[in-house]
């Protein structure tokens, strides 16, 4: 090999390296997954924050917070699914389950909204139940 040829193979090894790299930080083709995987945290710590709010201010925050994640993680693929055609069955049941998440956090906003706060816990243990329900399903996806 002439000193040209290793040149090539050192640039294209910090290229690939760099390629691997911006995957790592979700910047990457593997981001639309890390970005699902972060929109879902963020759907918990909101909703944990939302449990734990103290003043209508900051509940309304919370579940602002959460909706915009929903939304966007609605938008997104779970590796499980991934790759399967967008009116797939399963795309069809995870959008169905983010769409009903994005519903109770409506109704969790306008109860709020309306001082209704004593209907509250009913709705939260529903979306946990949603969360429980469609985590499961998808979970074992990946595991089968």
């Amino acid at each position: 090999m002439n000193k040209y040829t290793v040149s090539a193979l050192i640039a294209i090894v910090a290229v690939v390296a760099g390629l691997m790299a911006l995957g790592h930080y979700g910047l990457g083709n593997d981001s639309q997954a890390r970005s699902l995987q972060t929109n879902m945290k963020q759907i918990q710590r909101s909703y944990k924050a939302a449990l734990k709010a103290e003043d209508l201010q900051t509940l309304l925050g919370s579940l602002n917070e959460m909706k915009a994640a929903a939304a966007e993680a609605r938008t997104q693929t779970p590796r499980s699914i991934y790759g399967e055609a967008a009116d797939s069955a399963d795309m069809q049941d995870y959008t169905a389950g983010m769409d009903r998440l994005l519903k109770q956090i409506d109704e969790a906003v306008d109860l709020a909204s309306q001082g209704r706060l004593s209907e509250l816990p009913a709705l939260f243990d529903n979306m946990d139940a949603v969360k429980e329900e469609f985590h499961e399903r998808f979970e074992s996806m990946i595991q089968s």
